[in-house]
């Protein structure tokens, strides 16, 4: 009779370390960049930027972990909202 109380416990928990992942995530994205991260950004995991931070997100993009992006010079990269397309 203990494991659904339990079940329901640990999911929880793994809902809340998910959460506190993408959270961490968006942050650590937000402070490599010289634009504002929208917060209706997903960020599933690490986002590396490298160069002169010159990236912008549109609303609602969707990063997986990994992401290596490099800017350099007056080179820019633009995501638009809703999908990875150049604006």
């Amino acid at each position: 009779m203990l494991a659904a109380p339990l079940r329901i416990f640990l999911q929880a928990i793994a809902s809340l370390r998910e959460s506190s992942r993408r959270l961490y995530s968006h942050a650590s994205l937000a402070a490599q960049l010289k634009t504002t991260l929208p917060t209706s950004v997903i960020v599933l995991g690490r986002a590396w930027v490298y160069g002169t931070g010159a990236v912008r997100f549109g609303e609602g993009a969707l990063l997986y972990p990994d992401l290596h992006l490099e800017t350099r010079g007056s080179a820019t990269i633009a995501l638009g909202d809703g999908s990875p397309s150049p604006e």
